[in-house]
């Protein structure tokens, strides 16, 4: 029961000591996504009113990678395929 209340407060420990590995690993766009994405989960954790937002960020964030991945997969002078 204990540890419950004591696990959030591990959580930016944690962060912490992955910030480094994950900062020369992803690209900055990413790495915006994670930190904003995590802040907003902690907020939430934090203060249950936030958890709306939390779902929004997850979803915006979802949807930006889906749009970025999109992107990658075109290629520059090329006409995305509609969907028939």
């Amino acid at each position: 029961m204990r540890l419950f209340v004591y696990l959030p407060l591990l959580v930016p420990a944690l962060a912490a000591l992955a910030a480094r590995p994950l900062a020369d690993r992803l690209e900055p766009r990413q790495a915006t996504w994670l930190l904003t994405t995590a802040a907003v989960i902690l907020a939430a954790a934090a203060c249950p009113l936030l958890l709306p937002l939390a779902r929004a960020v997850d979803y915006t964030v979802e949807r930006w990678a889906d749009e970025d991945a999109a992107r990658a997969l075109v290629r520059p002078g090329q006409r995305p395929s509609s969907p028939t």
